[in-house]
């Protein structure tokens, strides 16, 4: 109803989608019996979100793409793309491409080194990332770090300060890691529960 006038809603469908409101309209007929002052239509419009989404729903069903290779990493966006080309499917309900994109920054994948004797400063381990062949220029080397695994008699010994050591000189610089090295040689202690020599 709308105020003293009613309108007939059997047989008045939905219209499409209007894609550019993403409004639907359903145009309703004035009753016999209304006053005479009622409009002899009623227009009622609402948004068509769900519709769409069944509709697109239902359509990509039978839409079958085949992918293509990923593209090179965008450096500006960060950001790689791929086509999807229909190969199976109703061309009046399928996109005949689609273009697929995703953040590259996170899909460098690295050979990892050999874990480094423990830092009794840090109580850490690390090693080295170093990128695979073929890895985009954003991927760089990279150190990987984890706390110790000692054995509980070495960190006994060492919080007891039976196990003393003396620092090496630096290295020279690396420059493929840009890293230095310095090694800590066991000075006192018992070499069954000390490490003789721990590279830092």
């Amino acid at each position: 109803k709308t105020g003293g006038c009613r309108y007939e809603r059997k047989g008045s469908n939905w219209s499409v989608c209007d894609t550019a409101t993403n409004h639907m309209t359903r145009v309703m007929n004035l009753k016999e019996g209304s006053s005479p002052n009622c409009p002899i239509t009623n227009t009622k419009t609402k948004p068509c979100g769900n519709k769409k989404k069944k509709e697109s729903h239902k359509s990509r069903k039978g839409c079958v793409y085949k992918k293509q290779p990923w593209s090179e990493c965008n450096l500006d966006s960060k950001t790689r793309q791929r086509e999807m080309i229909l190969v199976k499917g109703d061309p009046s309900l399928c996109l005949p491409k689609k273009i697929v994109t995703k953040i590259c920054q996170k899909e460098c994948l690295y050979t990892k080194g050999e874990w480094a004797p423990c830092n009794l400063v840090t109580n850490l381990q690390q090693r080295p990332l170093t990128p695979r062949r073929g890895q985009g220029v954003q991927c760089t080397s990279t150190v990987e770090s984890r706390p110790c695994r000692r054995e509980a008699a070495e960190l006994v010994a060492a919080k007891s300060n039976k196990c003393r050591y003396s620092l090496s000189v630096w290295s020279a610089c690396d420059l493929r890691s840009n890293t230095m090295t310095q090694f800590m040689i066991l000075k006192s202690g018992d070499p069954k529960v000390c490490q003789k020599s721990k590279k830092l």
